[in-house]
């Protein structure tokens, strides 16, 4: 099965111009948001952060670095990221991440800033992609960053891709901490099983067949790793049985205004079934 038809509908375009467009499309994000708590839903779409704390907002743009530098290269990242901060002269040494001096270099930047420690991260993470034959493989003849805009459930949505694959279909990046398993595991919890699962509709809707998703994960802990799995791998975790159904029972509800939330979303927290 090839999937050019589906390539050929993705969009080109900066995140801040992609967050620009959130308040008329319904995003990912958006959904997770609205299956925990439809206040929270508004909160996102009104352009406030899903989590404000600064230890989330530091590793989610860790993570969006890391992409960038992954599926789209070191030039790439340079021209959307600040980085080769001040340096101590004294000592010959960048200032640390928490330091007057660095917070207030980031500050005057017209883009985000990434201190030298997390270039080293990125760096680390590539190129444990790059070591692992299929992953590199995969993500060497395909469309990356790609955003999937189509009307969905009575409800304009959009979804940025990481990559899309002419035969493989959609592939994902799982950042993670402590170790490979976690990637797996995370992969468990519903947030991303309906993320997951709004990715796949909408791409199923463009393509007219179902699309699959692998997903890469990379570990950002030294010495990072990598590994890969199609996610309806009987021999890894799969989607819940019932994900895409709650999805577009979730984007129906919010095409309507329907601010109730289905008996689906009625746990705090859930827990994806093994296959």
């Amino acid at each position: 099965m090839r999937y050019d038809c589906l390539i050929s509908k993705l969009l080109h375009m900066s995140d801040r111009a992609y967050e620009a467009r959130s308040r008329k499309y319904l995003t990912a994000e958006q959904v997770v948001a609205w299956s925990q708590c439809p206040a929270l839903y508004r909160q996102v779409r009104a352009g406030l952060p899903l989590h404000p704390h600064n230890c989330y907002r530091e590793t989610e743009l860790l993570d969006a670095a890391a992409r960038i530098r992954i599926l789209c290269g070191r030039e790439r990242l340079e021209e959307e990221y600040a980085i080769n901060g001040p340096t101590n002269k004294r000592i010959g040494l960048p200032y640390g991440r928490d330091s007057a001096a660095f917070r207030e270099w980031a500050a005057t930047q017209t883009r985000p800033a990434l201190h030298d420690d997390q270039l080293v991260i990125i760096e680390a993470m590539a190129e444990a992609v790059q070591k692992h034959e299929r992953a590199r493989n995969l993500l060497s003849s395909g469309v990356a960053n790609g955003v999937l805009a189509v009307e969905y459930e009575g409800m304009p949505c959009q979804v940025r891709l990481d990559y899309v694959h002419p035969q493989e279909g959609i592939v994902h990046l799982v950042m993670c901490q402590y170790d490979l398993y976690s990637a797996q595991s995370e992969t468990r919890w519903y947030p991303f099983q309906y993320h997951a699962a709004f990715m796949c509709v909408l791409a199923s809707a463009v393509a007219g067949t179902e699309v699959p998703l692998t997903l890469i994960g990379i570990l950002r802990a030294a010495p990072s790793q990598c590994t890969m799995w199609p996610l309806e791998d009987p021999n890894h975790y799969s989607f819940a049985p019932d994900a895409r159904r709650h999805v577009a029972e979730m984007v129906r509800r919010i095409a309507t205004g329907d601010m109730t939330l289905p008996e689906c979303c009625s746990e705090e927290c859930r827990v994806a079934d093994l296959v």
